[in-house]
């Protein structure tokens, strides 16, 4: 008996001691302010910059709070994390703590969620006065669109300007995205996934698209502008076995009866041939003779043409060709003499793209740089020209084709131009500048490149309305062709053109149009 009333005299004293203990614990935590900080009483930074907002710590006890950050985090209005408390006086208290964020912040394009890292850091006292500061780590401070003056896009190690990327991170993916749209020939719509971002948004490597094209890059984004190098090799479909350098003939070659197998300029017209002065010219004979007298000029001004497999067109080219008595002379006659000591020069990277789909070759014209490279090389200013593409472009593409018509009318009826546009698509034709061109391709013992009747007619039903005005304006400028004359390219087409035709007037030239049964035009090159 006396052994259990000891027993219950050293519990007794057991809980006498715990709740002695209790008493004596420090509470003040306690008397952290359960209510929203922002203004003079919180300091707040996010990355080492200030930022506004609102704060909240709700402490549950000594060792653990709740940190609601409201406004303090750009594109995340929201951001709830648990913290550790540690005392430090008797008036303040000291946090820390971290949180995963895996979703999109609102600067984001829509349905992209993204990764934040967000680390805190701050002190809190009794008072109702914070510190916090905000280190953010992630895709997501390098999710958006960037284009303009936020995006420095190099493409083929030149740059290449105007266009629009987005770097986005799908949900329960490691990797970003980068949507690269109408940068890739014949791919307008490309992805490369799985792209790894640094701690310091940094990132290089090699993807593929689903088209199968190769895409090495290495980019990084800073200060809201991203950086990015591209270097690509198109698919096999896309390449079409075309790629390569292919050369300009440099003589013309004929067949046993007389007629051109082969030279520079491919045509072919199947038509009845009107009357001239001294007889008829059969549509053969019309096509050979084209080809005889354009032949010795295309191939004094190209040399070749490359089609490189990153999807770009170069060509050495002569740009300072003269019509002089040589070459007017060879033009006459059938024949291609090139200078042995000619210099060719070579087109830079990005005027021009190609690919091909289905038997046809796309050549997708730079406007921008094109005109860019033509004030570089003629010392001409063509920059605002230039821009005034670059911004009007995506405006008349979004137009309709009714709006686009009623605006090409009224320009056409404003000049005095008695042209009928009923039969063109202008909206394909503009939307050739992202599609690309299309031409008719053949490759055997070498390469035939060449527009055909159905892709001229829309184009002709505009020429023939003002053949009788063109006429006109041949009749009051014609030139005399004359050794020691020195003639422009265009003197010699005015006088030349209905000659290659066989034709004395080129208002001959619609009831030619009306019987053709065959028409091609275009390039024959040479490996």
């Amino acid at each position: 008996m006396k052994k259990n009333w000891f027993l219950l005299f050293v519990l007794l004293c057991s809980v006498s001691i715990f709740t002695g203990c209790s008493d004596d614990e420090d509470k003040s935590w306690k008397n952290i302010p359960d209510t929203e900080i922002s203004g003079d009483d919180a300091d707040l930074t996010v990355n080492g910059t200030a930022s506004a907002g609102s704060v909240k710590l709700t402490v549950q006890n000594a060792e653990l709070a709740t940190l609601d950050l409201k406004n303090v985090i750009d594109g995340y209005p929201d951001v709830s994390m648990d913290v550790t408390l540690t005392k430090q006086t008797d008036t303040t208290f000291i946090f820390v703590g971290s949180k995963d964020l895996t979703t999109a912040p609102t600067k984001a394009t829509e349905n992209l969620p993204t990764l934040l890292k967000v680390d805190v850091k701050g002190s809190v006292t009794v008072s109702g006065k914070i510190k916090i500061d905000i280190t953010t780590s992630g895709v997501a401070l390098s999710v958006g669109t960037y284009s303009g003056n936020n995006l420095k896009l190099t493409y083929s190690d030149r740059e290449l300007p105007s266009k629009t990327i987005t770097l986005s991170v799908a949900e329960g993916s490691a990797g970003a995205f980068l949507s690269l749209p109408n940068i890739i020939p014949g791919e307008p719509e490309a992805i490369i996934s799985d792209v790894q971002l640094n701690e310091n948004n940094e990132f290089n490597g090699q993807g593929q698209t689903a088209g199968g094209c190769t895409v090495k890059y290495a980019g990084s984004v800073k200060d809201e502008v991203m950086t990015l190098s591209l270097n690509v090799t198109l698919s096999n479909d896309l390449l079409g076995n075309l790629n390569g350098t292919w050369n300009m003939p440099d003589t013309v070659v004929y067949t046993d009866e007389g007629r051109v197998a082969y030279a520079p300029i491919l045509f072919n017209w199947k038509a009845s041939a009107p009357v001239m002065e001294d007889g008829k010219l059969s549509s053969d004979q019309i096509t050979d003779l084209l080809r005889l007298i354009a032949s010795p000029i295309l191939a004094n001004v190209l040399h070749t043409v490359t089609f490189h497999s990153d999807g770009n067109i170069t060509a050495e080219y002569f740009p300072n060709l003269k019509f002089d008595d040589k070459l007017i002379g060879d033009m006459l006659n059938g024949m291609i003499d090139i200078p042995e000591d000619r210099k060719w020069e070579v087109s830079p990277v990005n005027l021009a793209f190609w690919y091909t789909k289905n038997d046809t070759l796309f050549v997708i014209p730079n406007l921008e740089m094109i005109l860019n490279q033509i004030s570089l090389n003629n010392g001409t200013d063509l920059s605002q020209l230039a821009t005034i593409i670059k911004n009007i472009l995506p405006t008349v593409q979004n137009l309709s084709e009714e709006e686009l018509q009623e605006m090409i009318k009224s320009m056409l009826e404003k000049y005095g131009l008695p042209i009928d546009i009923n039969q063109i698509k202008i909206k394909n034709i503009l939307n050739w500048l992202i599609t690309g061109v299309p031409v008719k391709y053949k490759i055997g013992n070498g390469l035939q490149a060449y527009v055909d009747k159905e892709m001229v007619a829309p184009f002709m039903s505009l020429l023939l309305p003002i053949l009788p005005s063109l006429q006109e304006k041949l009749d009051s400028t014609m030139i005399e062709l004359s050794p020691g004359n020195s003639q422009s390219i265009g003197d010699l087409l005015r006088l030349m053109g209905p000659f290659m035709l066989g034709i004395g007037e080129v208002t001959q030239i619609e009831d030619m149009w009306k019987d053709t049964s065959v028409f091609e035009l275009g390039l024959e090159l040479e490996k």
